[in-house]
């Protein structure tokens, strides 16, 4: 039986869901939460639970509720509430325990509770609930962590404590041991009833059925039956893995790490004890038995093969569902005999209706997490999903979340496909990017599987570039340079906005990719970098189209040459330019925000390019020689260009972040990493660019250590004149509660109904997405906690990103294009002293910046000139156009004129300070360098500038013209 590994569900997504029976297709609780258990605390004092987005599915095993129209999973401090019919959440319960839940289990329904349900969590609490209403009946607390609940029979409850679950506490409880509860009336009042002659020091699986129990103690299976004095115990060769006692009473099933399954025939009906009945073996697992499952006659195991074994103990005939995609953790089967639950590593449920004929299983996906490497020393035991016991190194983290220029959010923390959230916060399944479909087994080096590295999505999202790594222990033994494999694959976004995969290439680079970024503007424009001190700009062209230029740059010489590829008109990625700097590995990079721009990280340097040309601009010191500029990013705040590196020292001890102003060319700021955030490892910062154009809006960094304990936000402030230094304010600091940790966090894409709020969006050490509204009004101190000081401040500009500008929101198009020309004065030229160019949030240049001047105003109408001598109307715009805007093509270089008066020395000190020396070019932040460049080696610089056709509103010009007629 082959299994369909799409994502989609049998109901079709444009038809309404067909609801369960009973109306349990309705929402029980609140389907979005908090983070139960997790306080945050933040640098005022003040604490708060974050907003929990997505957590770990298959750490624990689900379960299945009396009807089978019901799954609870655990996920975190709560259970999950899915409909088996519809895959659909229908809420949780609630109110979450306070800590971690591990165990769930349904009991059988009775009067005054159709659906029985029993939980328990590490801190040793166990609380009974009725599924179908999600109340909570009743509550029992015991010394130690539960590992797992069993519900044998209507009013007894077995639950099993203590042993290694207890090590997240501060060390181990001793032994593990089975503790009966009897349960009373409708309301299911628990009353504890002694502990069963079961315990083990190295516990593992426990099952229990009827009257029967069974508990695995390392290599040993020990077996317990109401009337029996003692337990039996049955020693193992290897350590066991799983259990799963027959609901007949007919034998005892369990699997071991070599991937037997082991079966004792009648050892339930032998109440004295002393036969020996040697155990059935069934060997077809070639890596170890996860987990062990009765869905009515039929015994089910799976493991790290990532398929489903369906056996029929009667007359030992084997059904198997083949190809998941990563190996099984858990098997849960409903009451009915038909519903069964498979809980995979990658943190998915797939949930199979029927065992017999076509298995198409309809899935539950959630945040995906990394595949574990399995100890090869000692049992594997419980361990949760997602973690890393092995000792095996893992590969260098990469981000987990990627937020995106259109305001969507990726996700990339499993390293197998890219997974993209909805507002909420939930994964959209249709929209997933699967990398690779098939299952490998695990083994003891984790980057023996094709692992993601990087990822790059174009301005628009239509795009997407991801880079694979992959390491040959075969090629280690001949050739050790050769070992690790890379791919580059390009991805494009059809119609039905599904990823395709369009181009593909092979060991682009020669060493590690350190970089992989898109255009901030050219949707097809790519960037990668490698230590082997090499950068490449790809594009998309017609196959075969690459100059002679561009192909005696490849490695063999030889042009790449399709007629047939060229004719036909197909396109792929390809090459068509590369440079290196000295040879010196790069380490990191970025676009300017403009794009014309490429900035380089390496050590001690940041490097810019001109990235049409290729052409080396300036290079930038960075700390010492040694020192690692570990990342870069750019943006636009306050009308200047800006460049942020990160700058890590050899020995790893000093970290900072250097902000420098790219018109001059001078580090204007610095952060100091180290003093700031306590630790060792490496920190990570990210960058929120303004949101608008606003007093309030401004350019904030958010930076933490991997994994850390702590984040904080800083918020840059910038001088009013032009050339004033700037500094960063810290703005806000969160702290993770003991025992967790930060993997990744980015700053989350504005909430467009919440004004004045910026929430944080990070990626714990358990698994977990939350989200944290860190730069809310009041969160950078106690003071402005109160409503009327929280106002005061909003009036103020000082807390709202996004502050509208009232005197500027009355006046019309060109008003608000170029200023309120009421507040000019009179006569000369002090009359543009008060108008100012529209501040675009992200694409600007220095002219904008500086505004309308006299200066520039001369530029396109001499005063000297007199009125019947004036040029065409049509000069007169090219003219404009030339110097306000992107210059047109048959425009001369708009700067030549400023140029001149620099050279002259006629332009004022003020104007050079406001950018004129720098926005001679109106073309952006490449252009710059190049003019500063030039002027510092005593040359004049000319060259070439095209316009780019961009579509605007009819409405805009005509409520323009409209106004300018009037007023005139």
């Amino acid at each position: 039986q082959d299994q369909n590994s799409s994502s989609r569900s049998e109901v079709p997504s444009g038809e309404p869901m067909p609801p369960d029976d009973d109306g349990l297709d309705e929402p029980i609780a609140a389907a979005s939460g908090s983070a139960a258990g997790a306080i945050v605390k933040l640098g005022d004092g003040r604490r708060i639970q974050p907003e929990l987005l997505g957590g770990v599915l298959a750490a624990y095993a689900p379960a299945f509720g009396p009807k089978g129209i019901r799954l609870f999973v655990p996920c975190g401090s709560t259970v999950l509430i899915y409909s088996a019919k519809t895959t659909k959440r229908l809420g949780e319960l609630s109110p979450p325990h306070k800590g971690k839940v591990t165990a769930v289990c349904a009991g059988t329904p009775r009067e005054g509770c159709a659906e029985p349900l029993a939980t328990g969590s590490s801190l040793g609490e166990v609380r009974l609930w009725d599924g179908k209403t999600g109340a909570c009946l009743a509550t029992l607390s015991f010394e130690a962590p539960v590992r797992d609940i069993r519900w044998p029979s209507e009013n007894t409850l077995l639950v099993v404590t203590g042993g290694e679950e207890a090590s997240g506490r501060g060390g181990r409880v001793g032994r593990a041991s089975v503790e009966r509860v009897k349960l009373k009336g409708a309301s299911l009042a628990p009353e504890r009833a002694g502990v069963l002659p079961l315990g083990a020091d190295r516990p593992g699986p426990f099952d229990a059925a009827g009257s029967a129990a069974a508990l695995c103690d390392g290599s040993v299976l020990l077996l317990w039956m109401e009337g029996w004095t003692g337990p039996r115990r049955l020693p193992h060769r290897h350590p066991l893995t799983a259990v799963s006692v027959d609901p007949l009473g007919r034998y005892v099933a369990a699997g071991d790490v070599k991937g037997v399954v082991w079966v004792w025939w009648g050892i339930l009906e032998d109440s004295s004890g002393t036969a020996a009945k040697p155990p059935a073996r069934w060997h077809w697992h070639a890596n170890p038995v996860r987990a062990l499952a009765h869905c009515g006659p039929l015994l089910l195991s799976g493991g790290d093969e990532g398929v489903l074994c369906i056996r029929n103990t009667d007359d030992d005939t084997v059904q198997f569902v083949p190809r998941f995609p990563s190996p099984l953790r858990h098997l849960a089967s409903g009451a009915d005999g038909k519903s069964v639950c498979v809980s995979l590593e990658e943190n998915s449920l797939a949930l199979i209706n029927d065992l017999h004929g076509w298995v198409k299983p309809k899935w539950i996906h959630a945040l995906d997490v990394p595949i574990a490497v399995a100890s090869p020393v000692g049992p594997p035991g419980k361990q949760p999903a997602g973690t890393a016991p092995a000792p095996a190194p893992a590969p260098a983290p990469v981000a987990a979340l990627h937020v995106l220029a259109n305001g969507g959010v990726a996700a990339t923390g499993g390293g197998r496909r890219v997974q993209f959230l909805d507002e909420e916060g939930k994964v959209v399944p249709s929209k997933s990017v699967t990398l690779d479909r098939s299952n490998t087994v695990r083994c003891g080096d984790p980057m023996r599987r094709w692992c993601l590295r990087q990822v790059s999505f174009s301005a628009r999202a239509s795009c997407l570039l991801t880079c694979e790594v992959r390491r040959s222990p075969a090629l280690d033994r001949f050739d050790p340079d050769a070992t690790t494999s890379s791919v580059l694959k390009w991805w494009r976004r059809d119609s039905d906005g599904q990823y395709t995969l369009d181009s593909i290439a092979h060991d682009a680079h020669k060493a590690e990719i350190t970089v992989a970024i898109a255009h901030p503007s050219r949707e097809h424009t790519f960037v990668t970098a490698s230590l082997d001190g090499t950068f490449k700009c790809w594009d998309l062209l017609v196959a075969g189209s690459i100059s002679k230029t561009h192909a005696a740059d490849t490695d063999d010489g030889k042009e790449n040459e399709e007629p047939v590829a060229r004719a036909s008109g197909a396109r792929c990625w390809q090459c068509v330019a590369q440079g290196s700097w000295r040879g010196r590995p790069i380490l990191s990079g970025c676009f300017s925000g403009d794009g014309s721009a490429l900035a380089l990280g390496f050590h001690g340097f940041a490097v810019l390019w001109e990235h049409d040309t290729a052409t080396e601009l300036r290079a930038l010191p960075a700390g010492e020689a040694t020192d690692r500029v570990a990342q870069l990013h750019s943006a636009v705040a306050g009308g200047r260009f800006l460049l942020l590196g990160t700058v890590r020292a050899a020995a790893g001890a000093h970290q900072e972040v250097l902000c420098w102003d790219l018109a001059r060319l001078t580090v204007i700021a610095r952060v100091n990493l180290s003093a700031e955030l306590a630790g060792e490892r490496r920190c990570v910062v990210r960058v929120a660019p303004p949101s608008g154009s606003g007093s309030g809006s401004a350019l904030r960094l958010l930076a933490f250590r991997a994994p850390g304990g702590e984040l904080r936000v800083w918020r840059l402030d910038l001088g009013a004149a032009a050339g004033a230094e700037a500094s960063f304010r810290e703005e806000a600091v969160a702290t993770l509660p003991k025992g967790r940790q930060l993997l990744d966090a980015a700053f989350a894409p504005p909430s467009p109904d919440v004004e004045a709020t910026r929430r944080v969006l990070c990626w714990t050490s358990d698994y977990e997405l939350w989200s944290l509204d860190m730069l809310a009004p009041g969160i950078a101190g106690a003071d402005a906690a109160t409503p009327e000081k929280r106002k005061k401040k909003k009036d103020q500009g000082e807390m709202a990103p996004i502050v509208k500008d009232d005197e500027r929101q009355e006046l019309g198009p060109a008003g608000r294009m170029l200023g309120d020309a009421r507040k000019a004065s009179a006569t000369g030229a002090a009359a543009y002293k008060d108008l100012r160019f529209f501040k675009y949030p992200v694409r600007t240049t220095a002219v904008q910046q500086a505004g309308i001047t006299p200066r520039l105003v001369e530029q396109i109408c001499p005063p000297h000139i007199p009125s019947h001598m004036l040029p065409p109307p049509s000069a007169l715009w090219e003219r404009l156009v030339a110097v306000l805007a992107k210059p047109s093509p048959s425009a001369d270089l708009s700067g030549v004129a400023g140029a001149k008066a620099v050279e002259d020395g006629t332009a004022a000190a003020e104007e050079a300070a406001a950018g004129v020396e720098a926005g001679a070019a109106a073309g952006g932040a490449a252009q710059w360098l190049a003019r500063r460049k030039a002027q510092d080696d005593g040359a004049a610089l000319y060259g070439e500038n095209t316009a780019e056709a961009e579509i605007v509103e009819a409405s805009f010009f005509d409520c323009l013209v409209k106004e300018v007629r009037a007023a005139a």
